[in-house]
This record gives structure tokens, sequence and C-alpha cells, in this order.
């Protein structure tokens, strides 16, 4: 298997970010799964990972606090119920929301850092 290159982590790291947002919500039950349940899910188990995160920080792809607001979602999704695990929770449950609500925050906080060194 080929080792990713820091900047293909990079691109991994922002894909998975962007497959949690807000927007889902007005999407099919089928979407709605299929982003978060199964796209956003291995992104979470892989590029959110502490190692992928390190290696991130290290090479100036994030800083520290995109680093740990990282960390604790991918904590907070680890940490959903399974009977939470279905398009009626993500649309209903507050755990979600906030799971939405530090993605959009990861997302703004990236954009701005990636926009900096420009």
């Amino acid at each position: 298997m080929k080792k990713l290159t820091i900047s293909e982590l990079n691109d991994f790291f922002v894909d998975t970010i962007q497959r949690c947002t807000n927007d889902l919500l007005s999407k099919t039950d089928e979407v709605i799964e299929c982003e978060i349940l199964e796209e956003f899910d291995i992104g979470v188990i892989s590029f959110l990972h502490e190692n992928s995160l390190e290696q991130l920080f290290k090479n100036k792809y994030i800083n520290e606090n995109i680093k740990e607001l990282s960390l604790k979602l991918r904590e907070m999704y680890l940490s959903i119920n399974e009977k939470k695990r279905n398009a009626d929770s993500i649309r209903k449950d507050k755990q979600w929301h906030n799971i939405f609500k530090l993605a959009d925050t990861i997302r703004k906080k990236k954009k701005d850092f990636d926009l900096e060194k420009i």
C-alpha cells in the first residue's frame, strides 16, 4: 500500500471535515447516512487520528488549536451511541448538532489558517 504524502493527507483531512456539514440535514436519509456513517466515519478513523493530526501539525498544515479541536471532534463522533447512528437522529439529536457545529468551527479555522500562509 502506498504511503500518503503530507499534501494528500491534508487533502483527506479537509475532505473529512467538509463531509460533516449542516447542509447535509436537508438531504435525503440515504445521502446523510452515506456521507456521515460511511465517508465521514472512514475519515474520522484515519485522518482525524492523533498520528495523522500530528503529522499535519509538524508539517505546518494545521495549528495546535485545529489539532486539538479535531481530536475533540473525533472523540465526540466515536462516542455516539450505535442507536443514534441513523438519519433521524443525525437530524434531531443535540449530540449530532454539536458535532456539526464543531466541524464548522474547524472548517473555518482551517480555511483561515490556509489563507494566512499565502
